[in-house]
């Protein structure tokens, strides 16, 4: 049983895809949570990033977890990717002493 209709998921969840271009040249769909996205632009900024940077560390992330035996869709690994980058910033600003208080 899900808490929100299908009809309404499926809605917010392509409201909230995008498609990243992949070494190829294709075109991969990616979904995160509006959240996710903004923390996606911040660590671009942040980082001197761009797009493909995230994508190969996304193929590298799914490549390991197809060697490890797990399943993992390239949208999910590009979200764990964002995740794990914008914890890691998040880390090293508590270990400076920067909390939102002192911003």
């Amino acid at each position: 049983m899900s808490i929100i209709p299908w009809k309404t998921a499926k809605q917010y969840q392509s409201g909230n895809t995008r498609q990243v271009t992949l070494p190829d040249g294709k075109l991969a769909k990616v979904y995160m949570p509006p959240s996710l996205w903004v923390q996606y632009e911040s660590l671009i900024g942040l980082e001197d990033l761009v797009e493909a940077d995230i994508v190969e560390l996304a193929l590298d992330e799914r490549e390991a977890q197809r060697k490890a035996g797990v399943k993992a869709t390239f949208s999910t690994c590009f979200r764990l990717v964002v995740t794990v980058r914008v914890l890691d910033w998040f880390r090293v600003a508590e270990e400076m002493g920067v909390t939102s208080d002192n911003l």
